[in-house]
């Protein structure tokens, strides 16, 4: 009896131990770097293809490796702060951050927007950051 609820134990984990740090890099990788001096992303060619709803998760992503690489002390983002930082009009960031929302790919609390480890290998299973050859 005593391994039967040991065995449950096994199901929870911390936060970081869903991070998948190479699903991160082979998301983040083919759009952007990151500044080592003032951890902000560049942008690759490429990130200038995506789609509004594409550039925000690569921004809330590199967010995400800032935070887990002990850069920042949070990887949450108020809306304003996005609009700020990314320079992209609020009529654009906040019906995105909406459907983004809605699909359960990003999370918001009262410390702002946040990719959670599982949202990380939802984004990558449903191919969200493939741009679309036809154009």
């Amino acid at each position: 009896m005593e391994n039967d609820e040991n065995i449950l134990e096994e199901l929870f984990v911390d936060e970081e131990q869903v991070n998948n740090k190479k699903d991160l890099f082979a998301m983040i990788a083919p759009y952007s770097l990151i500044s080592k001096q003032t951890n902000e992303l560049i942008p690759k060619d490429s990130y200038f293809s995506l789609k509004i709803m594409q550039k925000i998760l690569i921004f809330l992503l590199v967010k995400k490796v800032l935070y887990l690489n002990k850069k920042i002390e949070t990887d949450h983002i108020k809306a304003k702060d996005m609009i700020d930082e990314m320079e992209i009009p609020k009529g654009s960031i906040l019906p995105n951050l909406k459907t983004l929302r809605e699909m359960s790919l990003v999370s918001n609390n009262n410390d702002g927007y946040y990719i959670t480890g599982y949202q990380v290998t939802k984004i990558k299973s449903k191919g969200i950051l493939q741009i679309d050859e036809e154009k």
